[in-house]
């Protein structure tokens, strides 16, 4: 796991600890899901093949600190397996990434595109 993914999880972890009555299984099912499905498909554009079970899940399994997160809204390993087991059976050929907006985007020191001469962040950006 890389460290984007330990940040991910230490929020994760504050918000299960600070409100434990609304961080629920039910509730962080579809996180688990969504994170597993973009797993795979990266996996399948890096390696133009699908992955292995091993391949996917065992990046999780070797972080004791996540499966020690997961554990704590009773998730288990075993449930992400299945999970994994059900996505693997998807077409994940057809996936794509959303597209990012095309629009450029205004600086706050440009000129105000309303045209008052003002700078942005004096104008319309407040």
């Amino acid at each position: 796991m890389d460290k984007l993914d330990n940040a991910k999880i230490f929020l994760i972890r504050k918000s299960i600890e600070r409100f434990p009555d609304k961080v629920t299984k039910q509730s962080m099912m579809p996180g688990i899901k969504d994170g597993l499905f973009k797993d795979i498909a990266k996996y399948v554009r890096k390696h133009s093949q699908m992955p292995t079970l091993e391949d996917i899940i065992g990046r999780y399994r070797d972080s004791e600190y996540f499966v020690d997160t997961i554990k704590m809204v009773g998730i288990t390993i075993e449930e992400m397996e299945a999970i994994t087991k059900d996505l693997l059976g998807m077409n994940i050929e057809g996936y794509q990434e959303p597209e990012r907006s095309t629009i450029p985007r205004i600086g706050r020191n440009e000129p105000c595109p309303c045209g008052s001469k003002l700078k942005y962040k004096k104008c319309c950006g407040k």
